[in-house]
């Protein structure tokens, strides 16, 4: 979506629409406004912490119109968090869509928009697969297929959809590929093998050490020392070897972290 703001043109590509009960339903922190009254206005917005930075620096956005044509005004800041599936800088009214795309409206005459997503809120206890089978008779006598040869429609519970979402969409990841399972487990695995290497390399090295200081163990015998004793001290000896490294390499990945969040563009 285009916006132009204080004569400066910007384009905002995660700009989405909703009804009012999105800010019920989930539980994005809002930091300024009304979760339950943001949406009602037709062209009232709910804004992210970034977006209200970027076009009103330190000033209080509440009541501030986002673009001087369109005329929307801010109702809300919200903060979304990073591992949500459902991300947005800028939320709409839906009602407001056809304001922004008049060609909507003809188009959504004639056939079914495959862009929009619906959420429901079952009540505990409910049976989702009776509630699906309803769908087919309900699709058949309200949505229009137009160019569709039919219509699929189905229920996925939400902390699902990352890993094992059947939709042909993002929900707002516009940047990202959906991740798989396998795909994880591939990581898991290689980690520990990589975990393995490391441990036995560190055998291997700690035993190459002890060999080489028999004559100190011979000497320490000759003096008193018993076996527990040298045992406990090579124990500790390395016990400390591993704690400094681990000490170390966390220090390493939260310097590293950064770094590699911007690469990825996503907070890790």
């Amino acid at each position: 979506v285009n916006i132009l703001h204080q004569n400066r043109n910007y384009k905002e590509q995660k700009f989405l629409f909703a009804d009012p009960s999105v800010l019920t339903m989930f539980s994005f922190p809002m930091k300024q406004g009304n979760r339950n009254t943001a949406l009602n206005d037709r062209n009232s917005v709910v804004i992210t912490s970034r977006i209200s930075q970027k076009y009103f620096g330190d000033e209080d956005p509440i009541g501030k119109y986002l673009d001087d044509n369109m005329q929307f005004k801010v109702t809300g800041v919200v903060d979304v968090p990073e591992n949500s599936h459902f991300r947005f800088d800028i939320l709409a009214s839906y009602t407001a869509i056809y304001d922004v795309f008049p060609f909507l409206k003809n188009i959504e005459d004639e056939t079914i928009d495959v862009n929009v997503y619906t959420y429901v809120m079952l009540k505990k206890n409910s049976d989702a697969m009776a509630l699906e089978k309803k769908f087919m008779p309900f699709a058949d006598a309200h949505i229009k297929k137009g160019s569709y040869s039919s219509i699929n429609l189905f229920l996925e519970p939400l902390p699902e959809i990352h890993f094992n979402s059947m939709a042909g969409g993002y929900y707002g990841e516009f940047e990202l590929s959906k991740f798989t399972k396998p795909l994880i487990y591939l990581f898991e695995i290689l980690g520990f093998i990589i975990i393995g290497i490391a441990c036995f390399n560190f055998i291997n090295i700690a035993i190459a050490q002890i060999v080489g200081r028999t004559k100190e163990v011979g000497v320490r015998k000759v003096y008193g020392s018993k076996k527990s004793e040298i045992f406990l001290q090579f124990v500790c000896e390395y016990g400390l070897y591993s704690l400094v490294a681990v000490i170390i390499s966390m220090v390493i990945v939260q310097l590293s972290l950064p770094l590699i969040s911007s690469m990825l563009n996503r907070q890790i």
